[in-house]
């Protein structure tokens, strides 16, 4: 059914991979929240066909669509399609391969009411291996901060009013990853405000493939420096007591792998983001070591 005048917006970035869409569409069925709501799948891939996910059953006025943004590769472009498509004055947005818990919409609807921006919890334990999640963390317990500055928190758990993604163009599609942070800190430049959802749950799904995990944490570790260069005159800085407690963290994660062979995940991904963020500091001569 096709909702009118939607409460809420949901968007969702496709990749190639869309093995757990049907899961998380299935998470987001079953909502407490009672308003309308349209789901955009935003298909960066071109393999997306509505007719296949016909057997996850919606609420009456809910809405789901698929629109294409595979005319260029990466997440924040399929974001930006997917918000420009939006019809609701509340964005939401999540990723295909997480699951959402029952609270996820109206949590964020609400702390929305008060906030420009809202972010919700991590939850690692649910969907990852114990160990695996007791090094990521467990949850998250608070928005993140990065390089001593402002609040952000990941796109596969946000909330932001459409005039705000409006008013800064969405994301950067220039950046390869840390997208989700410039779009935070430039929201709150612009007088946007943040706050913290604790009861929007996500259920966050880790790369699983050693290749895969340091594929993405060395990305992340090379976008810092551009996103340090790009924020450096609003106040963003690396101290030397941050850089002293990262070699740190890399030399204790090693001697956890040679006790604990699955700990190798925690050090693959600790010296792949160190070696991303040593290659960014020589290419654009800004430090994040």
């Amino acid at each position: 059914m096709t909702g009118v005048n939607p409460n809420v917006s949901v968007v969702i970035p496709c990749g190639a991979e869309i093995l757990y869409l049907k899961k998380q569409l299935i998470a987001l069925s079953q909502q407490d929240f009672r308003g309308s709501v349209e789901i955009i799948l935003s298909d960066n891939y071109g393999n997306l066909d509505e007719s296949n996910l016909d057997v996850v059953a919606l609420p009456a006025n809910w809405s789901l669509k698929v629109v294409d943004s595979s005319e260029r590769a990466g997440a924040s472009h399929a974001r930006n399609v997917g918000w420009k498509h939006a019809t609701a004055p509340s964005v939401l947005f999540c990723d295909a391969d997480d699951e959402v818990a029952p609270m996820w919409v109206s949590s964020l609807m609400a702390a929305l009411g008060t906030s420009s921006l809202v972010g919700g919890r991590l939850e690692y334990e649910r969907l990852n291996h114990r160990v695996d999640a007791a090094w990521s963390g467990g949850q998250s317990d608070a928005l993140r901060t990065k390089f001593n500055h402002l609040p952000f928190n990941p796109t596969c758990n946000l909330g932001v009013h459409r005039d705000v993604l409006v008013a800064i163009d969405g994301f950067d599609t220039e950046l390869a990853r840390g997208q989700d942070i410039d779009f935070c800190w430039r929201a709150q430049y612009h007088g946007g405000t943040m706050a913290f959802a604790s009861s929007a749950v996500v259920h966050y799904r880790l790369r699983q493939e050693r290749l895969e995990l340091w594929s993405q944490s060395y990305s992340y570790g090379l976008s810092d420096a551009i996103l340090m260069k790009k924020h450096a005159v609003w106040g963003a800085k690396r101290l030397i007591r941050d850089s002293n407690r990262e070699f740190l963290s890399v030399f204790k994660s090693g001697l956890q792998a040679i006790l604990i062979p699955r700990y190798g995940r925690k050090f693959i991904s600790r010296i792949a983001n160190l070696s991303g963020r040593i290659v960014g500091t020589l290419r654009q001569r800004t430090w994040v070591i």
